[in-house]
């Protein structure tokens, strides 16, 4: 293991430093071509590839020790990285409410890097996979791939009533003049009768998200908008993202229609639908995960290098996965000065400023450091949820992870973070440095510069985010062709690299969209 450790610190120091000689390799094809696809096998290579040998399936819902046929196969259970803990690790840790206090806000803590668009847009994105059964939180009622599902419904049945009868269209409606989602809501604040058949829908009177107390008033339920997902409408932002991708589909059935006249409106639909989801997939390598990145070299999407490898496996969230995400402290507590209560649930103020100002808005303002003591107070609870759900999981110890993923274990707290005040806080909580918990510690993790995970969750992002993105069925060598996407449908691909640029063609004025601060953010 020592070689291994020592070669990945190596690795991850040349790629962070000198920028002059990265930026000469960019500027050469085939230089950038190879070093593309190094940085993304190396990554990639971190973890042993799927399948996991566990699962959180098991006998009388609890997780079992041993590998299984139905944990191996049933991608209705989510897989796991390491099997579950002895029993006796969970009777050492401390009660919950003892870490309440980890938590607490007491002062804003910006990130050095992340703007509150990127903050939103993680919610919006791990929405569509992070999906757990509300039954049986060992299950997930994802299909476990990016499909854009925050549009377009987890199922085929969901799929035909967000679809206009008429050109391969989403349905939407216009709004001064703009295009927005339909209304899920009639003029006595009921789903509309045509809608009721939506999985998410229980009853007339249900509303997608259940909304909070603040929210379930008449004029905020008017404007709630139609969507794949229950929770299509909880802030603004994944309204606004909800817009501009839904806009995006209808353009593109729009050139896509008038390029084939004679196709139908399910092949209009579908090949739109290819062509949308694999755009967010661009956005996904080429502006999301280079915004996480240290490297001083971008990485892009070559969609040649997954079937290469032998991690091109069938895709399975993972429970680490879907713990290490729970990225609360990014979460602002105001919006352009706005209380909680006015960004979340509020289509009004979308349908008032626009899609352009919200992202622009967003854009300007930083998120918060994903760190400990940075918690929004909406969201403590959350907090203590996900610990909850990680012990009845059972999930491994912080440095059991970092040994997993070639990174040496750390000998203490001090080692851990350079808060020297959060090193003793944790040293009077845990008995030593092993028993620190897997979401803890990575929360913990010092951040060197303006970095905005710590190592092991920067490498556990990279791992999970690559082979869940380049094994999409949409980018296999014998799928990805014009048959599939339509001429303008892969112009469309070509010419998508960023959030910007897929906004800027569904927008009314050229807002600037960053998940990366680019002026002074409040």
């Amino acid at each position: 293991m020592g070689g291994r450790v020592l070669l990945s610190g190596l690795v991850a120091y040349v790629v962070s430093h000198f920028p002059r000689f990265w930026r000469f390799v960019s500027r050469r094809p085939i230089l950038r071509r190879w070093v593309n696809r190094f940085f993304i096998k190396w990554i990639a290579s971190s973890e042993v590839p799927r399948p996991y040998p566990f699962s959180l399936w098991g006998p009388k819902a609890d997780v079992a020790t041993y590998s299984s046929w139905t944990g191996l196969t049933d991608r209705t259970f989510t897989g796991r990285h390491l099997p579950p803990a002895d029993t006796t690790y969970a009777a050492r840790l401390p009660d919950l409410d003892r870490l309440r206090p980890l938590f607490v806000r007491n002062e804003f803590r910006p990130c050095p890097k992340s703007t509150t668009l990127f903050a939103l847009f993680a919610q919006w994105f791990t929405d569509s996979f992070l999906r757990t059964d509300p039954n049986d939180f060992r299950k997930n009622t994802s299909n476990h791939e990016i499909d854009l599902c925050q549009i377009y419904g987890l199922s085929n049945s969901d799929t035909q009533l967000l679809r206009s009868p008429k050109d391969g269209k989403l349905r939407s409606i216009r709004i001064n003049g703009f295009e927005f989602p339909d209304r899920i809501m009639n003029d006595q604040f009921r789903v509309k009768e045509q809608y009721r058949g939506l999985s998410y829908v229980k009853n007339d009177d249900y509303t997608p998200g259940l909304l909070p107390p603040f929210a379930d008033r008449p004029e905020r339920r008017k404007d709630l908008f139609l969507s794949g997902l229950d929770r299509g409408n909880s802030t603004i932002v994944y309204s606004a993202l909800n817009t501009i991708f839904m806009r995006e589909h209808n353009r593109l059935c729009d050139l896509i229609k008038k390029a084939n006249s004679t196709w139908d409106d399910d092949r209009v639909f579908e090949t739109a639908r290819n062509t949308n989801i694999v755009c967010l997939l661009q956005i996904i390598i080429c502006d999301y995960i280079n915004h996480l990145s240290t490297a001083q070299f971008r990485v892009y999407l070559d969609r040649a290098i997954a079937e290469q490898c032998r991690w091109y496996r069938t895709n399975r969230i993972s429970a680490e996965f879907d713990l290490l995400y729970r990225w609360h402290p990014l979460a602002p507590t105001t919006f352009d000065g706005l209380p909680d209560e006015e960004f979340r649930y509020n289509n009004a103020l979308l349908i008032d400023r626009g899609v352009e100002w919200v992202l622009e808005q967003a854009s300007k303002q930083s998120a918060g450091r994903i760190t400990l003591h940075n918690t929004a107070p909406f969201l403590i609870d959350a907090e203590l949820a996900a610990l909850q759900k990680a012990r009845k999981w059972r999930i491994a110890p912080y440095n059991d992870y970092r040994k997993r993923f070639g990174l040496r274990p750390v000998s203490s707290f001090k080692e851990l973070t350079a808060d020297e005040a959060l090193a003793i806080e944790l040293s009077r909580l845990y008995r030593n440095v092993d028993d620190l918990e897997f979401t803890i510690g990575l929360l913990a993790e010092t951040r060197p510069g303006n970095a905005v995970l710590g190592e092991l969750m920067t490498l556990m992002v990279g791992v999970d985010a690559f082979t869940q993105a380049l094994t999409n069925p949409l980018l296999s060598a014998n799928v990805f062709c014009e048959d599939c996407f339509s001429s303008a449908g892969m112009t469309a691909i070509l010419q998508t690299t960023d959030l910007q640029g897929l906004v800027r063609r569904n927008a009314h004025k050229n807002s600037v969209v960053s998940f990366t601060k680019y002026w002074n953010c409040t």
